[in-house]
């Protein structure tokens, strides 16, 4: 009971009473299922056993044996099972949060009349000095009058002369 936020394990007690197997009535078989989170996706699961008799036994011993055997190979065969589906939960879950991701990124198709000023932008480039939209440049470059060899263009502010030079 209480705010469903402020748990911190749940805890789950069972009983097993054997009926219709010798010495049935002489015990029950009590489990207790500790499961605590260890962080904000795992959790951990401790599970334990207590064999209670009421009645006396030579055959003791050679029950509780068997209860634990039996109960230890039925909850292996349990924890598989539960991590086969929490797997395909989890696998699930990564395919809907992808969906979901791929929907919020459709492509946008970009006239092609932006296309050059886009590349100018995402490469850093300033525009153009008279304001008027660039064309792609993303293979012209500049061409250096001293030998024709490819640079970028000169684009640092004119420099002027004080008058006191």
């Amino acid at each position: 009971k209480g705010d469903p936020r402020s748990i911190t394990g749940l805890v789950i007690e069972t009983v097993q009473v054997m009926s219709g197997i010798p010495y049935g009535d002489y015990f029950r078989v009590e489990m207790q299922h500790n499961i605590v989170p260890t962080s904000s996706s795992t959790c951990q699961l401790r599970i334990a056993m207590h064999v209670p008799f009421s009645k006396k036994t030579v055959w003791k011993s050679q029950i509780e044996k068997g209860a634990q055997e039996e109960s230890t190979k039925q909850y292996r065969a349990w924890v598989s099972i539960a991590k086969k589906r929490l797997a395909e939960y989890a696998r699930q879950q990564a395919a809907t949060k992808m969906a979901a991701e791929k929907k919020k990124t459709q492509q946008v198709k970009v006239p092609a009349e932006w296309q050059g000023e886009i590349n100018r932008m995402l490469k850093g480039e300033r525009p153009p000095p008279d304001g008027s939209p660039s064309t792609d440049t993303s293979n012209q470059k500049a061409k250096d009058p001293k030998g024709g060899r490819h640079s970028q263009p000169n684009t640092a502010a004119p420099h002027t002369a004080d008058e006191g030079e």
